[in-house]
């Protein structure tokens, strides 16, 4: 094989792994979605076929409580380590109170950060690799 043919493709499979950094790496991709900032996130979507999926997903929608009126886009949920409470995840509700997290596997605290409570927050909760968590809540 010529050099010219080597150089080729070693410069081909660098760009393939970096490609696949940028997809696969929490926080490069530019295509991950959400609402807020969900720093640390890992990216979004299933796995191609034969592909292990290596995150789960959190979301929900939140809800007025009884005779209140929160502004959803001010209340912040967060995400936190359910053992140290270092804070994981964080990201502010949508306009119709929907969120969503993309995370690694793991056992985690929901909580709201600020802009309103919550009778059923905090609440602890584990999501393992491909799951969906869903957990909808009252803001007052």
């Amino acid at each position: 094989m010529k050099k010219q043919n080597i150089v080729v493709i070693v410069i081909a499979a660098a760009a393939i792994i970096a490609g696949a950094a940028f997809y696969f790496v929490p926080g490069l991709n530019p295509s991950d979605s959400g609402t807020g900032s969900n720093s640390g996130n890992a990216p979004d979507g299933s796995g191609a076929a034969g592909q292990k999926v290596s995150y789960g997903v959190i979301s929900g929608t939140a809800r007025a409580a009884s005779g209140a009126t929160p502004k959803f886009e001010s209340v912040t949920v967060i995400l936190s380590d359910s053992k140290t409470d270092a804070q994981k995840y964080k990201t502010n509700l949508s306009a119709d109170g929907s969120y969503k997290f993309t995370v690694n596997p793991g056992e985690y605290k929901m909580s709201i950060f600020q802009g309103g409570s919550s009778p059923q927050l905090p609440r602890i909760m584990y999501v393992g690799a491909g799951e969906t968590f869903s957990l909808n809540f009252s803001v007052k």
